[in-house]
């Protein structure tokens, strides 16, 4: 693979390039989920968006190159109504208390929806808001398509998708999970 990089003293085009070269796709953004990206690069938490400074990638992007993995619990299935925590993501993953990110089957589809809690801290001290405002939701199709970042979900506020009978909803945020 290669890659053209004309800001050679900004590293976010080399993680960026670097992404494509492992296979990931733009990190975009479909606020209104329905399945039309509505900007390829609207994903400012992630460097496969529009990020202008260092940060971890997206849930999705995390997942569909297998880096969650190599944490022992880091990621988990939710195939069940429940009430689930999750940890934040850049922290300290040698005290692990939840999932960095959980991910939900979109109905009889190959798409997935990643929840996931970021703050500015550790990898990714400079996520801004509104990323860093609540329970981010994101969708991915798998392979190399779009992640799409579709909505952050502050303390209280939730999120329905009718068709699949999907809601989402952040109960509260403690200080370092929800």
């Amino acid at each position: 693979c290669r890659a053209w990089i004309t800001e050679a003293q900004n590293m976010i085009p080399f993680a960026h390039e670097l992404g494509h070269n492992l296979g990931m796709a733009h990190a975009g953004t479909d606020t209104n989920n329905d399945g039309t990206t509505e900007s390829t690069y609207g994903d400012y938490s992630d460097p496969m968006g529009s990020s202008r400074t260092p940060k971890l990638f997206n849930a999705a992007h995390l997942d569909q190159m297998k880096w969650g993995s190599a944490v022992t619990g880091a990621t988990e299935v939710v195939s069940q109504t429940g009430t689930y925590e999750i940890s934040t993501m850049g922290g300290d993953y040698t005290s692990l208390i939840a999932p960095y990110f959980r991910k939900i089957r979109k109905g009889m589809t190959s798409d997935y929806y990643y929840i996931s809690l970021r703050r500015p801290i550790g990898y990714d001290n400079l996520v801004s808001a509104p990323y860093s405002a609540g329970v981010n939701i994101h969708r991915h199709a798998g392979g190399g398509n779009y992640t799409n970042y579709i909505t952050t979900l502050a303390a209280g506020g939730s999120w329905v998708d009718t068709k699949n009978g999907i809601t989402i909803k952040n109960v509260q945020v403690a200080a370092d999970n929800i």
